[in-house]
């Protein structure tokens, strides 16, 4: 059964949509874990032998051109770790209100009890 064109361009906005979602929370990440570490734009760049542009393109959620390799540098460099998940459409939502739980509740042991649930 063919889907309609309407549900066609749905389906591409939500991912979009979804996409834009991600790519701001990265950046958020990276940005708020730099500054936690105590460091600049340039001094996390001079760390990872790189310029200040470089984590300034990082932390812009417009840039969206972000390389796994540098990701992991960086939070190599800030000692943190990646975590890469590739989630299909079908299951989406359900993954987007799991990953997001923690951050949303205010008791984070519960959140996370509910989560390995």
């Amino acid at each position: 059964m063919k889907t309609s064109a309407r549900s066609d361009h749905d389906a591409t906005e939500k991912r979009r949509i979804r996409a834009a979602e991600f790519a701001w929370d990265l950046a958020a990440q990276l940005a708020a874990l730099r500054a936690e570490r105590g460091l600049t734009q340039a001094q996390l760049a001079e760390k990872i032998g790189t310029r200040q542009q470089a984590i300034s393109r990082l932390e812009n959620p417009v840039h969206g051109r972000q390389s796994l390799t540098t990701l992991r540098q960086v939070a190599s460099t800030l000692n943190a770790h990646v975590d890469v998940a590739i989630v299909p459409d079908e299951v989406l939502d359900t993954y987007c209100q799991r990953r997001y739980l923690p951050l949303i509740q205010e008791e984070p042991e519960e959140a996370l009890a509910q989560l390995t649930a």
